[in-house]
């Protein structure tokens, strides 16, 4: 069902007008009356269920289901994307999860795009979910970090979000030992280092240099304050051993040091 209901999206999206009307001519392409129409008049207890089957879509191994399940995406996100605020963790988790299915780039593309859309809309809720996200970041994290990048206001509001983070919360806490004569050790906290290395991804985007050039001044001192704060911290242990796993595996490292 999911499929065949693709596929007639995306002929609906690709076809040609043939000698319908004056109106209409041969070399244009039929208007998308019929996306539009779904999301606009798609009641609300079935949006959500419908963007999730679309997103199911994403990986579908037919390329013309996989695009038409893009053009809906987009579609239902633009029109109805504000009255999903509570469901943006939920729908993250769902495209990250399809992105480590699949590692074609129009796919990739489309999930990019379908968080950039969530984010022009709860762009507070979007950064909150994604400094959730376990360290260090796999790939398909650090593709949705980017997505947030190329828009100008949309970067400048997210480096913002992150530079809050980073100045609010304290930088590591202090674990003390009751061993007589040990001293305390300095470990990570997790928020501020999640923080950091969402700057680094954001940062990493050349479309975000207009961004980055507005908050020069807050990002240099923030940084190096940064640096400053976690000269001789130490990664939490979780942290740390899977840093140690991901280089076992032959991954490209991620390193969490300053």
């Amino acid at each position: 069902i999911r499929c065949c209901f693709a596929m007639c999206v995306g002929f609906l999206e690709m076809g040609e007008c043939v000698g319908f009307s004056a109106s209409c001519p041969p070399t244009q392409p039929l208007p998308s009356f019929s996306r539009q129409v779904i999301a606009k008049r798609l009641p609300p207890d079935q949006l959500l269920s419908l963007l999730l089957t679309m997103l199911e879509g994403l990986a579908d191994p037919d390329r013309n289901c996989s695009r038409a399940a893009t053009v809906m995406i987009n579609s239902l996100l633009k029109e109805r994307g504000a009255v999903l605020l509570e469901k943006v963790p939920e729908i993250l988790a769902v495209v990250h999860a399809k992105l480590q299915e699949v590692d074609q780039e129009h796919v990739w593309k489309a999930a990019q795009q379908a968080v950039y859309i969530l984010a022009s809309q709860h762009r507070v809720v979007v950064v909150s979910s994604l400094l959730n996200s376990p360290l260090p970041l796999d790939s398909c994290t650090c593709a949705l970090w980017r997505a947030l990048a190329p828009d100008p206001t949309l970067a400048s509001q997210v480096l913002e979000l992150l530079l809050e983070k980073i100045n609010r919360d304290v930088p590591y806490k202090e674990n003390k030992s009751f061993l007589r004569g040990s001293t305390s050790e300095r470990v990570a906290t997790f928020l501020p280092l999640s923080a950091t290395c969402a700057l680094h991804e954001l940062m990493s985007v050349p479309e975000s240099g207009p961004a980055v050039v507005g908050l020069y001044a807050e990002l240099f001192v923030t940084l190096l304050l940064r640096v400053s704060c976690t000269v001789g911290v130490q990664l939490p242990k979780g942290l740390l051993s899977k840093e140690r796993k991901t280089l076992g595996r032959g991954q490209p490292p991620r390193t969490l040091d300053p």
